[in-house]
């Protein structure tokens, strides 16, 4: 649970008598009296494309080419969850940061749960993998909402894609000894048709039909 007064979050899970289930992620706002007045939540999916999301998120892109240009941002040393997601993704990604920017506030042991995968990344060198097969251009990562929180945070989300709306999701952060050692990254619920369908079909016209690798 993030440690958030205004603005929090939280990973949760289905539990049931034939024990724990689907796996979820929620961002929460109140108001001055306590109030809820803002809810989004996000679960895991019971399709899991792994890579075949990094493949086709690449051919969607195969025009765009990365810019070389001088980072603009201001490098600094978060503190505390929020304030590295804030600096991560609202500061250094879009000012020009390498990726390694972000690993090195990762700690040795992060557990990286993209639900887009069967299974968690278990290690900065696993994440530095898995972050690398989705690095190329052509896609933006948007924080729209981020919690309060110094140990802990939620927020959401939205990527464009050639500057299209992509998927839209919630993650939760956890900081440790300054540190993130807690990742997990949850697409919102699909909309019909599928994000990524449609804009195949808007980006790259000949990519209107898809069929698991063989």
């Amino acid at each position: 649970v993030a440690d958030g007064v205004r603005s929090s979050g939280a990973t949760l899970y289905y539990d049931s008598e034939a024990g724990s289930g689907r796996r979820g992620t929620m961002y929460v706002e109140v108001d001055d009296a306590g109030l809820i007045t803002f809810v989004q939540e996000a679960w895991e999916p019971l399709y899991k494309p792994g890579s075949l999301t990094a493949d086709l998120l690449k051919a969607v892109t195969a025009n765009f080419e990365k810019e070389d240009k001088e980072p603009t941002y201001a490098p600094r040393k978060p503190k505390g969850a929020s304030d590295t997601v804030r600096y991560l993704w609202e500061e250094a990604n879009p000012g020009g940061a390498e990726l390694d920017v972000a690993l090195d506030l990762f700690a040795d042991d992060i557990l990286y749960e993209d639900f887009n995968f069967e299974e968690p990344f278990v290690g900065r060198e696993a994440v530095d993998g898995f972050l690398r097969e989705f690095d190329f251009p052509g896609i933006e990562f948007v924080p729209e909402r981020v919690s309060e929180g110094k140990d802990a945070c939620a927020f959401t989300w939205r990527v464009l894609i050639g500057g299209e709306e992509g998927p839209k999701g919630v993650s939760f952060y956890s900081v440790k000894q300054g540190k993130v050692d807690f990742i997990r990254d949850i697409p919102a619920p699909a909309i019909k048709p599928p994000p990524l369908a449609t804009l195949a079909a808007v980006l790259q016209p000949k990519l209107r039909v898809f069929k698991p690798r063989t």
